[in-house]
């Protein structure tokens, strides 16, 4: 079969299509988990299909790694992809979560700690498109981006710190279902804020 292999900004094009189909999961996942569930304006049940298009999008979008050249850029970008893939997988985890404790009333507690962690996750993808926009033109930018991603990552790590005190004080040391179920929400969020950083750090050397 004959390849033609792709130059950098036909790489960064494919990667940009990746990163802006995740932040639109993103924006949905943070929408659930800092609204009012009382008051959704769009059913739950509507939503989950709408991600679940999303996630059936992505899958196609990979097969440009049939055409990734042979060289230090094909095996930046393989590794750069690699994390896009663990952060999709991690967000098919925590919708999964998302749907056990779906109906359940949260604590504002766990709403201001997941408001706080979604709404930098977002931004951490807004942080990445703009680094891949100006990755070919704009090295200064690039080095914004890098450290904005950077940033939010230890802010993350710090945030989930703070909550995990904050949900043991609101709890009296006490662990129900909600309660656990919300732990794990905001440490598989914190890995996705991980996943991120090491793109951003990989982008930055293509």
């Amino acid at each position: 079969m004959s390849r033609n292999p792709l130059d950098k900004i036909e790489v960064l094009t494919f990667l940009c299509k990746i990163l802006e189909e995740q932040s639109k999961i993103v924006e949905i996942l943070e929408n659930r988990l800092c609204g009012d569930c009382d008051q959704e304006e769009i059913p739950w049940d509507t939503l989950r299909e709408t991600v679940s298009k999303y996630f059936r999008n992505l899958v196609k979008m990979y097969r440009f790694s049939e055409n990734l050249p042979r060289n230090d850029l094909g095996i930046a970008t393989q590794a750069a992809a690699s994390y896009m893939h663990r952060t999709q997988s991690t967000l098919a985890y925590v919708l999964m979560m998302v749907d056990m404790v779906s109906g359940e009333s949260f604590g504002e507690v766990y709403m201001t700690s997941l408001k706080s962690i979604t709404s930098k996750i977002k931004n951490q993808y807004l942080a990445l498109q703009k680094m891949t926009g100006e990755c070919s033109n704009n090295p200064e930018g690039m080095a914004e981006g890098l450290q904005s991603v950077i940033r939010l990552e230890r802010e993350i790590d710090e945030d989930n710190i703070i909550i995990c005190r904050q949900i043991t004080v609101a709890t009296g040391g006490e662990s129900d279902f909600i309660c656990y179920m919300m732990r794990k929400i905001v440490r598989e969020l914190e890995k996705i804020s991980d996943y991120l950083k090491v793109y951003a750090e990989i982008l930055a050397e293509i």
